[in-house]
Parts: C-alpha cells; sequence; structure tokens
C-alpha cells in the first residue's frame, strides 16, 4: 500500500510541478530570459526557442521522470527504447525543421518538444500498466513518512543543482563585467539541454569537461582567477 502512495503521489506532484513550470515559465518568460544571459539583441530567438520548450514543460517532466519509475517496475529495455526513439525522432525531426521548412532555432525548440510528447504519451499510457505499483487516486495522500523519505532522498541533487544554477549566474555577472569579454561571452543553459538523467555525475562531468575548459579560454591570462571559480 505505501508503495502505491507514494508512486501516487509522485505522479500527481509531478503533473502538478509541470503545470507550474509551464505557466509560469510563459507568464515570467522575460526577466527569465535577461536572468539568463540574453540581451535585447538576441531576445527575440531566444523566446522563440523558449516558448515551444515551455510549453512542452509537462512532457519534458514526464519524460524525464517515466524511465525511472519503469525501471523500478522491471521494465528497464522499455525505457531504453523508447528514450531513445524519442531522441532519434529528434534529430530527423531538427533535420527537416531546420534545413527545409527554414525554422531555424523555433524549429529546433518545436522537433525537441514533439519527440518529447510522443514519449510522454507512451509513458501516460504505461501508467495503467504497471506491475509493481497501481496508479490510485485514492492513494493520493500527504503521507508525512513518505513526503519525508522522498525529502531526503532528493534533497541533495536538488542542492547541487540550485548551486550549479546559481554558481553559473553569479559567474556570468562576472563575465558581462569583463572588459575583455562581455555579455557576448555569457554560458547559456544549452549545455544542461537534452540530459535524460539529470545527476550529481553528469552535472560534475559538464562542469569539468565543458565549462572549465571554456573558462581556461577566457581568462587564459588570469589563471587566479580561474582557480577561484573552479
Amino acid at each position: 500500500k505505501m508503495r502505491n502512495q507514494a508512486f501516487t503521489l509522485g505522479i500527481y506532484t509531478l503533473s502538478i510541478i509541470a503545470i507550474l513550470v509551464c505557466v509560469l515559465g510563459l507568464i515570467f518568460r522575460k526577466p527569465l530570459l535577461f536572468l539568463f544571459g540574453s540581451d535585447a539583441s538576441l531576445y527575440a530567438l531566444a523566446e522563440s526557442y523558449f516558448i515551444p520548450i515551455h510549453m512542452g514543460a509537462c512532457a519534458f517532466i514526464m519524460g524525464y521522470a517515466m524511465p525511472i519509475f519503469l525501471r523500478n517496475d522491471f521494465v528497464p529495455k522499455k525505457a531504453m527504447i523508447f528514450t531513445l526513439a524519442g531522441n532519434i525522432l529528434n534529430i530527423f525531426l531538427d533535420y527537416g525543421f531546420i534545413l527545409y521548412f527554414h525554422m531555424g532555432v523555433a524549429g529546433a525548440a518545436w522537433a525537441t518538444v514533439i519527440g518529447q510528447v510522443l514519449n510522454a504519451a507512451y509513458y501516460i499510457y504505461l501508467l495503467f500498466g504497471f506491475k509493481s505499483v497501481k496508479l490510485n487516486k485514492k492513494d493520493f495522500a500527504l503521507n508525512r513518512q513518505i513526503v519525508g523519505k522522498v525529502t531526503m532522498l532528493g534533497m541533495p541533487s536538488f542542492i547541487t543543482q540550485m548551486a550549479t544554477v546559481f554558481v553559473i549566474m553569479t559567474m556570468n555577472n562576472v563575465i558581462a563585467a569583463d572588459d575583455s569579454l562581455g555579455e557576448g561571452f555569457c554560458i547559456g543553459h544549452s549545455y544542461f539541454c537534452n540530459i535524460e538523467a539529470v545527476t550529481d555525475t553528469t552535472l560534475s562531468n559538464i562542469v569539468e569537461y565543458e565549462l572549465v575548459p571554456l573558462l581556461k579560454e577566457y581568462w587564459f591570462d588570469e589563471p587566479i582567477k580561474v582557480k577561484d571559480w573552479t
């Protein structure tokens, strides 16, 4: 019973979070885009990418979470197959939307969203066919024990990810204020896009193998500054 409660609570909570991310992101897109490094000259391009991505926020969140539930339900092959299928479809749609329909950045966004929507649709279909747990609205209850365990398990990763966001935002302010660099050299969010499983190891690899070499290139004559940030 507790497993069903945890599963049901997780699905309902994910749905609520996804809707909030979608709605709030679209409402506050302008300050968010400027906060993450856009400027007036890039705003139109950034917005044309941001809007489709946030319209598909529900699909993205379900697409990231459902493979975890599938693996726990002892069907990891299904999780792998449909994760790969969505990504392969994304590649072909990118090619068509960008090269043939000349949709540019917006085309790349819609290609990503369509791939994730198809994945999410299949995952929703599977929701009612899980072997080890069942989705039941009667089990949707704020059980303190379950909430406490889930919070304890997820809090370290949440803190790590929020710290990463804060550090990059602060770093971008330093880069923008640097006379030899400026706003055009700010680090964008694309380093963190299309990550199938956001883990501490994934984030560490992005920082170590992508961001740190970039900073070394930016501040090649200021090793102390690189050391301070890394």
